[in-house]
């Protein structure tokens, strides 16, 4: 198992450097960049736009107690309306 995470420690330390080669095309951020990660963040997924966007319209909905019921309705038709735009 320990030699899993060292390969996977191995493999995001070289994602890093590779990054910081990538982007350091100009002194000053090379500078910046030898004291600060590089971190790849990917678009969110359905699961996490459905946390994120369910959160915010519950935090929402709150202010108006009718419509409550209608948070979690809502944050699926969301993820769904994205998802739909992002697969043309």
């Amino acid at each position: 198992m320990t030699q899993k995470v060292d390969q996977i420690n191995l493999l995001l330390k070289f994602k890093s450097i590779l990054g910081k080669l990538i982007l350091c095309d100009n002194l000053s951020i090379c500078r910046f960049l030898r004291h600060v990660p590089v971190i790849y963040v990917d678009y969110p997924g359905a699961t996490s736009l459905k946390q994120i966007y369910g959160t915010f319209n519950r935090a929402m909905m709150r202010l108006i107690p009718e419509l409550r019921a209608y948070a979690d309705p809502l944050t699926n038709a969301m993820v769904d309306f994205y998802m739909m735009s992002q697969v043309r």
